[in-house]
């Protein structure tokens, strides 16, 4: 593996998983390619509660994203990948569901900031006319509970 891979691969935590290509070499794994990453601790609903923004991340595949802010209220549908990123942070990349309403919507970053501490997730999505940024708001898990 590249040092990237080896950092990335520790990122991980209990429940989370990747899918690769690769070889298996007495006692490691050397990964060509990392094809799918679930994120258990990802899974639930993140909100900004003054930007009444809120994601629901409902599988290791699907998303949606709604806000609630009576000037710039819609919701929409999404399917998204994880990318590492930098240190302990993965990038989702998230597209329209095909063939939905809202698939005018052109496509959104997420950044998971997934340390020991605070975790939040960092959304940026785009107008789908202008590709200018449309809304930024930082979000926090909400309890489990």
């Amino acid at each position: 593996t590249s040092p990237i891979t080896d950092y990335d691969i520790k990122k991980l935590n209990t429940g989370d998983y990747l899918i690769g290509q690769g070889d298996v070499k007495n006692t490691s794994a050397i990964f060509e390619s990392i094809d799918f990453v679930k994120l258990q601790n990802l899974i639930g609903i993140w909100e900004n509660k003054t930007d009444g923004i809120l994601v629901n991340i409902i599988s290791s595949t699907q998303l949606s994203i709604s806000s609630t802010k009576t000037n710039r209220k819609f919701s929409a549908n999404f399917v998204y990948v994880i990318a590492p990123n930098e240190k302990s942070k993965w990038t989702l990349f998230i597209f329209p569901v095909p063939s939905s309403p809202d698939s005018k919507i052109i496509p959104a970053i997420v950044t998971y900031n997934n340390p020991t501490s605070a975790k939040f997730l960092r959304l940026v999505l785009y107008d789908p006319d202008t590709h200018y940024i449309q809304i930024q708001s930082t979000l926090f898990l909400r309890n489990k509970n």
